[in-house]
């Protein structure tokens, strides 16, 4: 097709679509209408969908007297334990002071409608629990467009708000990292205790160090509403900018949504419905077709409404997916009863039945393969014996140095033959929450057979032959963290650098799993000795700048960290991924 109306013209014409579409019409070529989901208020979620689906949209928004306004915003409470989140909300919804309270375990969910001029919006308050065991839990939450508040109690804080070391910064930039274009309102609490706000200074730089990403600063009591009204004020604000709060969807959505509401505000609520349930409440809310049906199951499932969930035997449909932080939690927790389901961080598939006695069993393979899926369960395996019926459930590891350290000693005195290859540091921009434990998610992912991970350390084996015999070590790395002034990954290796690039593509994946981190640079040794520190500028003219005859194991790096695509590796066998055959 030769569409020659130009932008403009695709613009109007896609807005006359979605005012009048044809119902004829299920084909259109020339335009590409996921690129106007703004003028034709349709949800971003249609963002990657076809013209075919994005018309089959528009269509079942057009009947019942056209779409309908669906402002919804999810506003995420993030920051230390005891800050004050839970007394917050509370306050907010009822003006009434939480008596009793105990320490949020895992994730709570409230829901919130309030009038915004003629309009309302309903908010859904993420209260994240602070502990740091549920820091990897909040990535299910933190990837969301939301408006994200991060709460603290000023009398509680070690460092001065001034300092990079100081807690609420940790907060604040795990947010930016999974969601880069966050808007985050901060919060400070026991005013009616007599805490007093922070002072002028550290609201300006709060302001400065945040720039387009702070939205205001609060310093409330949690013991009346008189002082939240500012809060709401500043969250109504920050929520009526966000993406699809003017969006439009069909009738039949609000009605199977309102559907939703009522399935879990009854007594005795359950967690899931079947797929089967699922396509009759869809049809009685009036959605037409099996296919009408499954656009709105997917669309669901990305507004964060719903979850569609793996099970052995069927699909499940969870209509509470706040509820997933109790499930979660059984697992992963700060709680040292609950704690002995992962203990040492493994747990045992032959005990997921208890694990998850509350739920049922049906369920429970589809619980731990979330886990595998987010990234928070390694299924462990072996090539000779398959599934070995264990997962390591990675938050819940204890991460030692001091065991990782002696891993790595062992090794160089059993093979001192081995030479080492060289250390490499990569320096990032930030460190989040959970990043260290994607990595190690990563160095288990790329172990092949005769290969294994273990305390952030990873061995290669000489290939076995038929007969029997000790194991030989070829190559052996070590990967560490430090975030002192500089947030930085270092790897040792020695035995071989396919090995050193292999783990490199493991730091880089785990890196671009959060959409804020970056690496900024890294050191690589060379003949000649280290190389000074390569900021990204110089990367740019490294092979101008850099003989590659001096720095061959450089190059091969900057192309494994994907940061030099128009520099060739000096490795032949380094053009792709290399496998572990090649050691």
């Amino acid at each position: 097709y030769n569409n020659s109306i130009g932008p403009e013209g695709a613009q109007a014409l896609a807005e006359m679509i979605s005012e009048n579409v044809l119902p004829a019409l299920d084909q259109l070529g020339g335009l590409s209408l996921n690129e106007h989901l703004d003028v034709m208020r349709l949800p971003q979620e249609l963002q990657g969908a076809s013209n075919k689906d994005i018309l089959k949209f528009l269509r079942e928004r057009a009947k019942d007297g056209g779409g309908i306004r669906m402002a919804v915003a999810k506003v995420v409470l993030v920051g230390p334990p005891w800050a004050g989140k839970t007394s917050m909300i509370h306050c907010l919804k009822t003006g009434k002071f939480l008596k009793d309270r105990a320490m949020t375990d895992g994730i709570v969910v409230t829901s919130l409608e309030v009038s915004a001029g003629d309009d309302t919006i309903e908010f859904l308050f993420y209260d994240l629990g602070g502990q740091e065991a549920y820091q990897t839990t909040h990535q299910f939450f933190l990837r969301t467009r939301a408006v994200f508040v991060v709460v603290w109690n000023p009398a509680s804080l070690e460092e001065s708000l001034t300092s990079d070391r100081c807690r609420v910064h940790r907060y604040a930039r795990d947010v930016l990292d999974s969601a880069p274009e966050a808007r985050m309102l901060f919060v400070t609490t026991r005013k009616d205790l007599g805490v007093r706000e922070i002072g002028s200074e550290e609201q300006a730089f709060l302001a400065e160090r945040y720039e387009d990403h702070f939205a205001g600063y609060s310093h409330v009591t949690c013991t009346s509403a008189k002082d939240l009204n500012v809060v709401q004020s500043g969250l109504i604000d920050t929520a009526s900018s966000l993406p699809d709060m003017n969006r439009k969807v069909p009738q039949s959505y609000k009605r199977l949504r309102d559907r939703l509401r009522q399935l879990r505000e009854e007594e005795n609520a359950p967690l899931t419905i079947s797929r089967e349930e699922w396509n009759q409440e869809a049809g009685a809310a009036g959605l037409s077709d099996s296919d009408a049906i499954e656009q709105a199951l997917e669309l669901f499932h990305l507004f964060g409404d719903i979850m569609r969930l793996p099970s052995e035997e069927r699909e499940d449909v969870v209509i509470s997916p706040e509820r997933l932080g109790d499930v979660l939690s059984c697992v992963i927790t700060a709680d040292p009863e609950k704690a002995k389901n992962s203990r040492s961080g493994l747990l045992r598939h032959d005990e997921i039945n208890q694990v998850w006695k509350d739920y049922p069993a049906h369920l429970h393979r589809g619980f731990l393969q979330l886990l595998e899926d987010s990234k928070l369960a390694y299924p462990l395996r072996t090539a000779e014996d398959g599934d070995l019926g264990a997962s390591l459930i990675l938050p819940m590891l204890r991460q030692s140095t001091t065991r990782r350290d002696a891993v790595f000693r062992d090794f160089r005195e059993t093979y001192p033959e081995l030479q080492a290859v060289g250390t490499v540091t990569l320096f990032l921009s930030s460190f989040p929450s959970r990043l260290f434990t994607q990595v190690l998610f990563n160095l288990w992912s790329m172990t092949e057979p005769d290969s294994w991970s273990r305390s952030a350390c990873v061995v290669v084996q000489k290939a076995k032959s038929s007969h029997r015999g000790p194991e030989e070590v070829i190559a052996y790395a070590s990967v560490t963290a430090r975030q002192d002034s500089s947030a930085t990954i270092t790897l040792d290796c020695f035995g071989s650098s396919v090995l050193v690039v292999r783990a490199l593509y493991a730091i880089r994946d785990a890196v671009e799993v959060f959409p804020g981190v970056g690496i900024r640079g890294f050191e690589a040794p060379c003949r000649a000795g280290a190389l000074e520190r390569l900021q990204l500028k110089d990367i740019k003219n490294l092979d101008a700048g850099v003989d590659a005859r001096e720095a061959p194991f450089a190059l091969d790096v900057l192309h494994a960290l994907g940061l030099g695509s128009d520099i060739s590796p000096q490795s032949p066998s380094l053009q792709k991924q290399p496998s572990f055959s090649e050691v």
